[in-house]
């Protein structure tokens, strides 16, 4: 067997291992869902309240939560998902209008993530 058909071999074998991990993402049960959608009027209200405006939709997920050492530091932060476990949550996450002007005076792009519980907005977090 020569370097070149080796090569090839590996690749498809490589193409067959991504294929299966696709067929296996979309069958599993309780994975996350991608839909972009326009931001419901709650959504818009809710980050008004706080001075924040949309521009666009970055995305829009529902899974179900699970036990994850980062809820401790959105607790800390004031954002408690821990009576949500083993729930079915949805997010959307907004590119803001509103940029954070950093000490280097570089500017950051803010994108805000809003956790909903059937249609009951729990809060959100800054990325």
């Amino acid at each position: 067997m020569n370097f070149k058909a080796s090569k090839e071999i590996m690749i498809y074998i490589a193409c067959i291992i991504l294929f299966c991990s696709f067929v296996y993402l979309l069958l599993k049960p309780n994975v996350v869902k991608h839909v972009f959608s326009s931001p419901s009027q709650a959504h818009i209200e809710f980050l008004s309240h706080y001075g924040w405006t949309i521009k666009k939709t970055t995305n829009t997920t529902s899974f179900e939560l699970y036990s994850y050492p980062w809820l401790d530091e959105y607790k800390r932060m004031g954002l408690d998902l821990t009576p949500y476990i083993n729930k079915q949550l949805e997010t959307s996450t907004y590119l803001l209008h509103e940029e954070e002007k950093r000490i280097d005076d570089e500017v950051r792009k803010i994108y805000m993530t809003i956790y909903e519980h059937n249609g009951e907005i729990l809060g959100r977090w800054a990325i």
